[in-house]
């Protein structure tokens, strides 16, 4: 009865968090996601391991794995009642556990990919041949200033796009979050939580003594 009093109490703790983060991840305007994707906020250290200016999807069960461990006992399906009574009070993670997470792993690690490739088209398309026609004033039919106007105009377009994709890795991302906790427990998702906040505030302590 106490463990699940427990676990109950650990349930409201992370919808709680998870609540917070979906307000925190709300970008209102492009000038916004440029803040947030060039690491403004952040720390040499922190930003030099983001991807789209935050932490990386996939990145989320590998540090899951690695905070948790892996129930060994039960891979090798051992029924013995000790081995039962270990396992059932552990915040290891378990094999069938494993297999969801690794599964998520998989559709994590792809949307980023999927969406590192558009990064990179609205980057190199900054330096198509009309963006640098622009730069350069080879339009016979427009003087300088026009130029500048139009270069604007790309750059605010490009922008926008930006903040399109920051945003659909802010859905990654919360989408990796809401179904991790679908596959691990409450107690497990508590502890990950602690894990996580030291990693951060250690990453940003070194960051900011440098």
């Amino acid at each position: 009865m106490k463990s699940n009093s427990a676990e109950t109490e650990y349930e409201k703790i992370i919808i709680d968090c998870l609540d917070a983060y979906k307000r925190h991840l709300h970008v209102a305007t492009s000038d916004e996601a440029l803040t947030i994707l060039a690491g403004d906020e952040c720390t040499l250290i922190q930003n030099a391991f983001m991807w789209m200016g935050r932490w990386r999807p996939s990145s989320a069960i590998v540090f899951v794995l690695s905070r948790m461990g892996f129930d060994s006992v039960q891979a090798t399906k051992d029924h013995c009642e000790a081995a039962v009574a270990c396992s059932s009070s552990s915040s290891t993670v378990k094999e069938k556990q494993l297999t969801c997470l690794r599964a998520l792993q998989k559709e994590a690690f792809q949307a980023e990919a999927r969406i590192s490739d558009e990064v990179a088209a609205v980057q190199m398309l900054l330096a198509d041949q009309d963006a640098l026609d622009i730069l350069h004033g080879r339009n016979s039919e427009s003087d300088g200033y026009d130029d500048l106007i139009h270069l604007r105009q790309l750059l605010h377009v490009k922008l926008g796009e930006l903040k399109v994709l920051l945003q659909k890795a802010d859905e990654l991302r919360l989408h990796t979050l809401t179904n991790l906790l679908t596959i691990i427990s409450s107690r497990q998702a508590a502890s990950c939580l602690i894990g996580a906040f030291e990693l951060m505030f250690v990453i940003r302590s070194l960051g900011d003594s440098i």
